[in-house]
């Protein structure tokens, strides 16, 4: 089981920032329109990098602490339902 050590390297604070970054764009921005598509993306490719790199021990360790077991459910959500389709429309639209 990972340890409150394991919360404190540089890893999981990049992706902490970018989890509430990710969560901040969605559920808190009143003009969702400002949010920078390629910050988003790039924030939440490398949520799903360290999800993707972590044993499901420490994805339930992660959800233990405060907050953080929403933007896991939200992050996988994108990843699964909708990362390639919002990649694939804002590329189509920043493009022209």
């Amino acid at each position: 089981m990972a340890e409150s050590k394991d919360f404190l390297t540089p890893e999981y604070a990049d992706f902490s920032k970018n989890a509430d970054f990710i969560w901040n764009s969605i559920i808190l921005s009143s003009n969702k329109r400002n949010v920078d598509h390629k910050d988003f993306m790039t924030a939440l490719e490398y949520c799903i990098a360290y999800l993707r790199d972590r044993k499901m021990e420490e994805i339930k360790c992660i959800c233990c602490q405060e907050g953080m077991a929403e933007k896991v459910s939200m992050i996988i959500d994108l990843r699964d339902y909708v990362f390639d389709s919002l990649e694939d429309e804002w590329n189509s639209i920043f493009s022209n």
